[in-house]
C-alpha cells in the first residue's frame, strides 16, 4: 500500500492508504450505453388500449372493406358494422411481429397513406411492426414499411413517431375482448 497524507483540520491527521496505481482498475472513457427504449417482440392475444383515448384498436367491418379504428373497448358497432378487438402478436425472428386479428385472421398494415387496414397475412414488411418504446404506460409500434408509428385518431393510422410520452401512439395490452 502507498501511504497518502491524511486530512488535517478538526483535530485529526493521520494517514489513509490506497492501492498502488498499478493495481487500480483502469479508467474507461466510454460513456455508458443509453437505456433501452424498445423491447422484445410481444406475444399472446390481447385487446390494445390507447393511452390517449382509452379506446381499443378494432377491425371495423361495415361491408366496404376492413378498416381499423379505435372504438370503446368491447362495443359492438351499429348500422351493420362490427368491431373486432382481439389481436394476436406473431413474433418474428428479428424482434419484429405481426398483429393478426383473432376474428378475421387478417394482419394489420398501413393502407398506402396514413390509414391502417387489415389484409391477408403475407409476411411483407408492411405487416411487420417493432416496439420502439416500452414504458409502464404501454408500447409504441413502428411499421417496418413506412417507418411511422401506429396512432389513434378517428380511424387508426400511422404517423411520424413522436416521443415516448406521445399518448396517442402508446398502446397497452388488456384482456382480449
Amino acid at each position: 500500500s502507498v501511504p497518502t497524507a491524511g486530512g488535517g483540520g478538526g483535530g485529526g491527521g493521520g494517514s489513509t492508504t490506497r492501492p498502488p496505481a498499478a493495481t487500480r482498475p483502469p479508467r474507461t472513457t466510454k460513456p455508458a450505453p443509453p437505456p433501452a427504449t424498445g423491447g422484445s417482440a410481444p406475444s399472446g392475444t390481447y385487446s390494445l388500449e390507447n393511452g390517449s383515448t382509452g379506446n381499443c384498436l378494432a377491425e371495423y367491418n361495415a361491408g366496404f372493406g376492413d378498416l381499423v379504428t379505435s372504438a370503446a373497448c368491447g362495443s359492438t358497432g351499429s348500422g351493420g358494422s362490427t368491431y373486432w378487438f382481439s389481436w394476436t402478436y406473431s413474433p418474428g425472428a428479428d424482434g419484429s411481429f405481426r398483429l393478426k386479428n383473432r376474428h378475421s385472421g387478417r394482419c394489420l398494415q398501413p393502407a398506402g397513406n396514413t390509414a391502417v387496414t387489415t389484409a391477408s397475412c403475407n409476411g411483407s414488411s408492411a405487416q411487420s411492426w417493432k416496439v420502439v418504446s416500452s414504458t409502464s404506460a404501454g408500447r409504441m409500434f413502428k411499421n417496418a414499411s413506412d417507418g411511422r408509428c401506429l396512432t389513434a385518431g378517428s380511424f387508426a393510422m400511422t404517423y411520424t413517431c413522436g416521443s415516448s410520452g406521445q399518448s396517442e401512439q402508446v398502446w397497452r395490452n388488456i384482456s382480449a375482448r
